[in-house]
């Protein structure tokens, strides 16, 4: 895992957020106005089975913070942030080994549940 070593340039920062799986995306879209994420609560489970849970304050005190960072980043490069973008700010919890059959489910406290099984 490159996120415990040494010096992280934008690349393991990047690979991080890509090298361990993918990433799901649900089709229902919340407005972030009402929404203090940094309370946002997140528990993960794996056929059933508790795996992790914890709040959105996880990641870096305040998921807004993750985003000024990839803005400022972004802005160091001469790039800058364009409407319909889809920012990765870093998972609340960590990563799980999965394994074709498992069930995953994640439920959120406002944004929602999902539920993936994944094939045999």
């Amino acid at each position: 895992d490159m996120r415990s070593e040494g010096k992280r340039s934008i690349q393991h920062a990047i690979a991080c957020n890509t090298f361990n799986g993918g990433h799901v995306f649900g089709g229902r879209i919340h407005a972030p106005s009402g929404i203090d994420l940094r309370t946002e609560g997140m528990v993960l489970m794996k056929n059933g089975i508790h795996q992790a849970s914890a709040t959105a304050a996880e990641v870096l005190g305040n998921p807004i913070h993750a985003v000024a960072f990839i803005a400022n980043k972004l802005g160091e490069l001469g790039l800058g942030l364009n409407a319909g973008m889809v920012l990765l700010t870093g998972s609340i919890v960590s990563s799980i080994p999965i394994a074709a059959g498992d069930t995953v489910q994640i439920r959120f406290s406002t944004l929602g549940d999902l539920t993936m099984r994944f094939a045999d």
